[in-house]
């Protein structure tokens, strides 16, 4: 969320066997290592391919990038050059450029070299090629064998995406044996490695993405933009407001909304804010001080000053600050003691990094009696999970894999590892693929969600298969499988089905209707539609019921179909109407059932004897009518002529 000091205990730890190393492999070595003039200075151990990259992430020029990076590789053999080019030319850089710079050859080129030499990275992005048939120039084939190949090698070498794609594979069995045990261990050290990067930055992963199926556009037209937020934001602090002013800090602090990252702009914002009395901006402002940040030095008196103020404002945040301050000793003497009642106050107040922090501390018993709590741990964690806390997630993976403070649980702890890893995988690639998308960008877009779709993230799938589905005829989609429409429409299948694996209802409802419309395939149209009206979806079990009213792909089944359309009507008031007009139907094939078996007719024919006879009754009747009426008029007609005659020789008299 914050770049917040957090979990130092778990750094330390780290640090701690690092340096075990170091020193084991030290003494190993001893009398035969390097001598002090051996070493290689500081200067000389510039990564060029760090800095080419950084440079360019600044800069947000990728082309003089592109071009020193090709350097290295070519001249150089430089390997991590050839992965850094290859993932440009699959994933693309940045919206602004779009779909013009996804090269599926290049990427296939440059992937392919780094993986020979060994680089897991890139022999994890190679093994998701063969999984999509991308792999090789002028062919769309598949290859799960190679793909699995790939990934194991690249999973042996800690690579975060080939551990969660060999985790999601195992637990679902695709290509490999499934394995809740296997799945699990894959996706834990996918998992370790979001920890890691977590306590590295500080950084919450921000998971905002979201189905694209399901985005509304404002009827006023607006876009919700995000200039149009900060602009928002900026006006109403020139206006004095310090919310407007913390959410303009937090911005520039994360480098968020298209903002760069501003850390000495970030301080300036919550000043005005805690001036105004913000206990929130008082924090942050702790905060930033406590460890120091890019332009801001580290100022532990500062840090404490501003602490202290938002505690006595009432800031649960300041609390966890103040906590970690005195647990590590940091501008004050260590006291584990304070250190505890600080983050304990601050948990009970429902902080969720104090939660996270204080399970910490009894999950790996540094409390009063030094021993491990693993139920207050475990309850603390599950606060902070639900407050969106990754570390709490794992840890809890961890706790039920083990068995510490809860039953041993793999699918539990599979299903947590796997919920850390993909808050991960939101932050680093869904959401450019999103705005890709809201670009029109629409290759760059649907390659990301490939690639993260096959590393098992449901939201993924769903998104390439809704891409696939509205864009799978448009030249530029087509461009990237070598013009076949067949394998576009395969892996649109491809991608509705495992976004199914993982429960996504509407992806078994579009699979059935596939089959059923355009395969003609009743089985696995069934199949679909089973599953769908298992998981209580109306439209699925309104298709089972007309499924079993005629007899498509299973024996006819009058009554079943009623308990489907019933079922469908209780489950949705929006499946009423056409559950109703079903059920009217059903009553009526019943009634000509009955009437078939009784008199040997069915209904159609005695509707139409019943009406034939209705007919005639109805002409009859109108014929008799006629005459009768047709008599009355005559009498009446002689009527009036004798009344005429009767005057006439009344006035001839009268003469």
């Amino acid at each position: 969320m914050y770049r917040v000091l957090r979990l130092a205990f778990l750094v330390a730890a780290v640090a701690a066997a690092v340096v075990a190393a170091a020193a084991a492999a030290a003494d190993e070595g001893h009398g035969g290592g390097l001598a002090g003039e051996d070493l290689v200075p500081v200067e000389e151990m510039v990564d060029p391919v760090e800095v080419i990259v950084g440079e360019a992430h600044a800069s947000n020029g990728y082309g003089r990038a592109r071009a020193a990076l090709e350097t290295l590789a070519e001249e150089e053999d430089n390997m991590k050059a050839a992965l850094e080019l290859g993932l440009w030319s699959l994933l693309g850089t940045t919206v602004d450029e779009g779909d013009e710079v996804i090269d599926v050859a290049a990427a296939q080129k440059w992937l392919g070299r780094a993986a020979e030499r060994g680089l897991p990275e890139a022999q994890a992005y190679v093994g998701l090629l063969h999984s999509l048939g991308l792999a090789r120039a002028g062919s769309v084939e598949r290859d799960e064998a190679l793909a699995v190949l790939h990934l194991f090698f690249a999973a042996r070498g800690s690579s975060r995406v080939a551990n969660a794609a060999l985790g999601f594979r195992h637990r679902h069995a695709l290509a490999v044996p499934g394995s809740c045990d296997t799945a699990a261990n894959y996706y834990r050290k996918a998992a370790e490695d979001v920890a890691a990067q977590i306590v590295e930055t500080g950084a919450e992963p921000e998971a905002t993405a979201q189905p694209l199926s399901d985005e509304v556009k404002p009827v006023d037209g607006s876009t919700n933009s995000d200039e149009d937020i900060v602009d928002f934001y900026e006006y109403s602090a020139s206006q004095g407001s310090p919310s407007a002013a913390v959410a303009l800090g937090k911005l520039h602090w994360t480098g968020a909304r298209g903002l760069a990252r501003d850390v000495p702009a970030a301080v300036q914002h919550f000043e005005q804010a805690a001036a105004a009395g913000s206990p929130e901006a008082m924090a942050n402002l702790g905060h930033v001080y406590a460890a120091g940040d890019d332009g801001v030095p580290q100022n532990t008196d500062a840090a404490i000053e501003w602490y202290t103020k938002a505690v006595d404002a009432g800031s649960a945040s300041a609390l966890n600050g103040l906590g970690f301050m005195y647990l590590h000793g940091t501008g004050v003497e260590a006291d584990s003691t304070k250190a505890f009642d600080y983050i304990a106050k601050s948990a009970a107040m429902g902080n969720a990094d104090a939660q996270l922090n204080l399970g910490t501390l009894y999950f790996n018993g540094e409390t009063a009696d030094g021993e491990p709590d693993y139920k207050r741990a475990h309850a603390l964690f599950v606060n902070a999970a639900h407050q969106g806390r990754t570390l709490a997630t794992y840890y809890l993976g961890l706790m039920h894999a083990q068995g510490l403070g809860t039953a041993r649980s793999c699918a539990s702890a599979l299903s947590l590892f796997k919920t850390a890893v993909e808050r991960g995988l939101q932050e680093n690639v869904l959401k450019t693929a999103h705005a890709a998308y809201d670009d029109d960008q629409v290759v760059m877009a649907l390659v990301r969600y490939l690639v993260v779709a096959m590393q098992g993230v449901e939201l993924a799938q769903r998104n390439a298969a809704y891409i696939l589905h509205h864009h799978g005829d448009e030249s530029r989609v087509l461009a990237l499988f070598g013009g076949s429409s067949d394998a576009v429409r395969a892996l649109h299948l491809r991608m509705l089905a495992l976004s199914a694996l993982q429960g996504n209802v509407d992806a078994n409802l579009a699979l059935g209707d596939y089959y059923f419309d355009t395969e003609r395939d009743y089985e696995l149209a069934l199949s679909q539609y089973r599953a769908g009206a298992n998981r209580g979806h109306p439209q699925a079990l309104f298709n089972l019921g007309y499924m079993h009213q005629h007899g498509l792909g299973l024996p006819l089944d009058l009554h079943l179909a009623k308990r489907f359309y019933d079922q469908a009507w209780e489950t949705s008031p929006d499946a009423a109407l056409p559950a109703g007009l079903a059920l009217i139907g059903l009553h009526i094939q019943v009634t000509n059932d009955e009437l078939i078996a009784t008199t040997g007719y069915p209904l159609d024919r005695i509707l139409l004897g019943v009406i034939g006879s209705i007919l005639i009754i109805v002409i009859v009747f109108r014929l008799r009518v006629a005459v009768a009426l047709g008599a009355l008029l005559e009498q009446r007609a002689m009527s009036r002529r004798a009344r005429r005659a009767a005057r006439r020789a009344i006035l001839g008299e009268g003469d």
